[in-house]
């Protein structure tokens, strides 16, 4: 594994290359470095002080400020300000002890590269190893422990006080009242504003994706949290709204890659077509 400028406070060893530049490092000391797919990431096969960090997201409750509220949405005047229940980081964007979804801030040695929380997940995958190769390179140094949690835990506070969506499948006490106060007899409605909430959701989460490549100086910029996303940021979005609308309408003789229309999934980055097989 060769790492540009590799510091050494990451390693106890390393040695460099005869046939690489001077300023390339090889790493001598890496024991394995496992690649995991399918639909549902596993972490069993790690020693247990090692996936503390991801069982801890599912397990401990996201700390609550005493006079947290959330803003104001379409079910505010119907069920008020529902006192929160058990919220987990593990059902947010921002896991409790795993910065960025990436370093594990207790051992920051360990790194998860994964994709499956923000579509698209190989665009995902790709910033997570970016992120790394940064750290790894001394480009961005790492922030304290605590600073690490203060923004996991801010970061979760802020996404389920503006994202009733989200703060519904986190929070219990707000699953509940949210489903009390559904109005069966007015189906029109509430399914604008659900679908409201959920395109509001999607589009927040391709914001964080922006956000995070903004952050750790990927190549390409999407935009921001702040300003929303830009022309590239437009195009990731479209193309996520197509994917996830295949994988709902798929039928179920067919995978959403079985598709007819596979040419109008077009690569943002090199402009070639998805090409579709002869034999299904």
């Amino acid at each position: 594994l060769q790492l540009a400028s590799v510091q050494q406070q990451f390693f106890d060893k390393y040695i460099v290359s005869p046939q690489q530049p001077e300023v390339t490092r090889v790493l001598d000391n890496i024991d394995t470095i496992i690649l995991c797919t399918g639909y549902d990431w596993n972490h069993s096969m790690l020693a247990e002080d090692l996936r503390e960090c991801f069982e801890n997201s599912e397990t401990k409750p996201l700390e609550m400020p005493h006079d947290w509220k959330m803003q104001p949405n379409e079910y505010t005047e119907r069920v008020g300000q529902v006192k929160p229940g058990l919220v987990l980081h593990d059902q947010t964007y921002f896991y409790r002890d795993v910065y960025r979804g990436i370093i594990n801030i207790d051992n920051p040695n360990m790194m998860f590269i994964f994709g499956d929380d923000i579509d698209p997940p190989i665009l995902m995958v790709d910033m997570c190893a970016n992120f790394a190769i940064q750290v790894l390179s001394g480009d961005i140094e790492l922030p304290s422990p605590q600073e690490m949690r203060d923004f996991q835990r801010q970061s979760a506070l802020r996404e389920i006080q503006e994202y009733p969506y989200l703060r519904y499948y986190c929070d219990g006490a707000y699953f509940d009242a949210l489903n009390k106060a559904y109005d069966e007899d007015d189906l029109e409605t509430e399914t604008v504003i659900w679908t409201k909430w959920m395109d509001d959701a999607f589009f927040y989460s391709q914001c964080v994706l922006a956000q995070f490549a903004r952050d750790t100086n990927y190549p390409t910029d999407f935009g921001s949290l702040t300003e929303g996303l830009n022309e590239h940021g437009q195009c990731v979005l479209q193309y996520s709204r197509m994917s996830t609308a295949h994988r709902a309408g798929a039928l179920s003789t067919k995978t959403f890659r079985d598709t007819d229309d596979h040419e109008q999934f077009i690569s943002h980055f090199t402009g070639m077509k998805a090409v579709g097989l002869k034999k299904k």
